[in-house]
């Protein structure tokens, strides 16, 4: 068989024209095989904090979480490993009832790149720009964490302010967002700012990772999601017929009074904040901050949330709300894993 040698001066030009229509071109591949290369081309190119004169530039780690096994009492919910005893109702003449194992829970993955597309590349024609200008939108984690104040703040921002288009909104999918519970609870632009941004991103967002940072049990009970918080975290003053609507304690200043900044709708965040997501399918909720709450109180919180936030809702449409809390050993260093990742 002949070898093919390149054209020369002497290849007649139909030749070369014949054997430039031979290659495909770009556009010319099938549409999957485009996505391929566009996804390729947005892996290869990781996001860069850019530095502040004077401040420390945030470093960018996989976050990694782990499902709360009830009946299991952290002595310290921080960032920093927790060490973990048995609750003293486990010590009983019954056996608990069985739990699932972490295994069969599935989270939402910790691998999720933060890269972009090259302006190069969506400048090439039309036809590339609209096939790639949503791949990062797609296949990104956009994380919003605490650092001088609340992630709520940098998520408003970036999505009302950063990102001026329709479709880059709707095209968003999965991200991960630090709240104090003050957001939640207290009536006022920061619960207008949550209600807001989950209205804006209800076309698209189908996964959450949520950190709420508690530092008060009457707060977190001022953000019960159906039926009062187990006993661990909930003032009975919270649910106590002799406080009035104004805030005034009839009843002899007996616990907290339930402040008149508080929301006058405990279940707002939840009623017009996470409904609005339609299109949330899987939701992680890591509750931490307050030292020695039991996991079980911790799961019974998620199952209420879970239960009120499905309420009225689609079958095919629910969303699937999972406990979580910081793993203490990442996937690979000798613990049992993170479970299985979505």
């Amino acid at each position: 068989m002949p070898i093919p040698r390149p054209p020369t001066a002497a290849t007649p030009a139909a030749a070369v024209g014949e054997r430039r229509r031979a290659a495909p071109g770009f556009l010319e591949l099938p549409l999957e095989i485009r996505l391929q290369i566009y996804g390729w081309v947005h892996l290869q190119h990781p996001m860069r904090p850019a530095e502040l004169m004077g401040y420390p530039s945030p470093n960018y780690s996989a976050y990694f979480v782990e499902t709360i096994v009830p009946g299991v009492l952290a002595t310290r919910v921080e960032d920093e490993p927790t060490k973990m005893h048995r609750t003293t109702e486990d010590v009983a003449t019954t056996p608990p009832p069985p739990h699932p194992p972490r295994q069969q829970h599935r989270l939402l993955s910790p691998h999720r790149p933060l890269c972009y597309v090259p302006t190069a590349v969506l400048q090439t024609c039309r036809q590339v720009y609209a096939e790639a200008r949503a791949t990062p939108f797609h296949g990104n984690e956009f994380i919003f964490s605490t650092w001088f104040s609340s992630g709520l703040a940098a998520a408003s921002a970036f999505v009302h302010k950063t990102l001026r288009s329709g479709w880059q909104r709707q095209a968003l999918r999965f991200a991960r967002l630090e709240l104090h519970v003050k957001d939640l609870c207290t009536a006022g632009p920061r619960l207008r700012d949550w209600e807001a941004l989950c209205e804006t991103l209800s076309p698209g967002l189908r996964g959450l990772r949520l950190k709420i940072d508690l530092d008060d049990r009457t707060l977190l009970s001022a953000v019960s999601v159906g039926r009062p918080p187990a006993r661990v975290w909930a003032r009975p003053s919270m649910h106590d017929d002799s406080v009035s609507d104004d805030g005034d304690d009839s009843g002899g200043g007996r616990g907290t009074v339930f402040s008149p900044a508080w929301s006058r709708e405990p279940f707002r965040w939840v009623d017009a904040g996470l409904a609005a997501l339609a299109a949330l399918r899987f939701l992680e909720v890591e509750l931490a901050g307050m030292p020695g709450l039991s996991n079980d109180d911790k799961s019974a919180w998620c199952e209420s949330l879970a239960e009120r936030l499905n309420r009225g809702r689609d079958p095919r449409a629910t969303v699937s709300v999972v406990c979580v809390e910081r793993a203490r050993r990442p996937p690979g260093s000798g613990g049992k894993g993170c479970g299985v990742f979505r």
